[in-house]
């Protein structure tokens, strides 16, 4: 294949248990997370250019990406770099990142999870999927986060919904409806300054440089729908 693409697939994004974008990118080489505004939105660069909100697709088509990407859902992350990138993603040529979701499946099956971390972290995961009849099969993925932070008033609370219905038209055609909503709501941390490089012995690490009332509120919701054709 005369292109530059890589794919990060299903079982790698199991393996490390991927939580944000920025943990499964952390496989791609030439792909760097340059900032993270406050820890309320992750910001990519490729080979010099900065990706922003254009190049960041999902299945095939640009997307909203406010917010930090739910990416613990995902299926695969697939990255088109350099021409490719310039031809497919028509922004720059750095690179295309393109997000997978999970499809509904025509036979039963689900998961549930819990992952707990420091600072009173957890997360459930639901993913539920089956045939409604023969033609039709549906999935729905759901988590919930919330957390808190080694910094002092700081917290997160996450809510992801991802439902989706296929219907098989015939053995060659078929149409996928799916929807997603992310509710996330976040304490802007943007950290502690330092004079000549020092940290003042005087500032914990814990110490919340900000108004005790700031906060970050983003709800994003995104709709699709797929024909495919073979």
């Amino acid at each position: 294949l005369p292109q530059s693409v890589q794919i990060i697939n299903e079982q790698v994004i199991r393996d490390q248990q991927v939580n944000r974008l920025s943990d499964a990118l952390k496989n791609a080489n030439g792909i760097a997370m340059g900032a993270n505004r406050g820890g309320v939105n992750e910001n990519f660069y490729a080979r010099g250019y900065s990706l922003g909100a254009n190049n960041i697709f999902k299945n095939g088509a640009r997307t909203n990406n406010g917010g930090s990407i739910e990416a613990s859902t995902l299926e695969s992350v697939e990255i088109l770099k350099g021409s490719a990138a310039l031809l497919y993603g028509g922004v720059t040529g750095g690179a295309v990142v393109n997000l997978v979701t999970k499809k509904p499946k025509f036979e039963y099956g689900g998961e549930a999870s819990v992952r707990v971390g420091s600072y009173d972290f957890y997360k459930p995961t639901v993913d539920v999927y089956g045939p409604l009849s023969d033609q039709l099969a549906f999935r729905v993925i759901s988590t919930y986060e919330k957390s808190g932070s080694f910094r002092d008033h700081v917290n997160s609370k996450r809510l992801y919904v991802n439902p989706s219905i296929l219907y098989k038209i015939n053995d060659r055609t078929d149409i996928n409806f799916m929807f997603d909503y992310l509710k996330s709501d976040y304490t802007p941390d943007f950290g502690i300054g330092s004079v000549d490089g020092k940290l003042n012995k005087y500032v914990g690490r814990n110490t919340f440089l900000n108004t005790l009332w700031a906060y970050n509120k983003t709800n994003t919701s995104n709709g699709q729908i797929n024909l495919n054709h073979q």
